[in-house]
């Protein structure tokens, strides 16, 4: 408890100005946030680092916000922490869907050989898209974003959103196509 009033007092210095008290704050519980970082990414060092990283930088930035409403900052920063680890998680995880997507986009048909997609990283392939159509792709497939949703962050309509996501979808199989009908040209 003598921890926590500690903790109270220097974080009513931070929300008072005193921008060099965070790091005070920080260094304290630096070693135990490690260790739930450490955790939560399934005992991966380097991961753990990232995601210790980035919940110092989200810290230092929404701290000032809530300073004044903070009861326990080791809670606060412990829960904020968590969270950073679930989110990286979440990243990951689109990422694999996404390469899931390509890959598959990149099958070769029966007959055509093996497709250039292989060789091909996803960023490479989505990169070939005109940017009307790779930002509702990116959108869609990678971020999981609604229709509607995407036609109010781009300003489209639903029915011209769907509209380029199929598009996107055609350029990225007119592309394997292609590709695949290169390859077994060159055979």
């Amino acid at each position: 408890m003598h921890d926590d009033a500690d903790d109270v007092a220097l974080l009513r210095a931070f929300g008072d100005g005193h921008d060099e008290i965070f790091w005070l704050l920080w260094q304290k519980h630096a070693r135990r946030l490690f260790a739930i970082c450490f955790r939560e990414m399934n005992r991966n060092r380097d991961d753990a680092e990232d995601a210790l990283q980035e919940a110092m930088l989200r810290a230092r930035e929404r701290l000032p916000r809530f300073a004044a409403s903070i009861v326990s900052p080791w809670s606060w920063l412990a829960r904020m922490t968590s969270n950073v680890c679930k989110d990286m998680h979440r990243r990951h995880l689109r990422d694999s869907r996404l390469e899931a997507n390509v890959v598959i986009m990149g099958q070769p048909h029966a007959g055509s050989g093996e497709s250039a997609a292989d060789d091909c990283d996803a960023a490479a392939l989505i990169a070939r898209l005109p940017d009307r159509l790779r930002e509702v792709f990116i959108l869609r497939v990678v971020q999981q974003s609604s229709y509607a949703d995407i036609a109010t962050c781009l300003g489209l309509t639903c029915a011209t959103a769907r509209k380029r996501v199929q598009q996107s979808r055609e350029a990225l199989r007119a592309w394997r196509d292609d590709a695949g009908h290169e390859a077994a040209a060159s055979l």
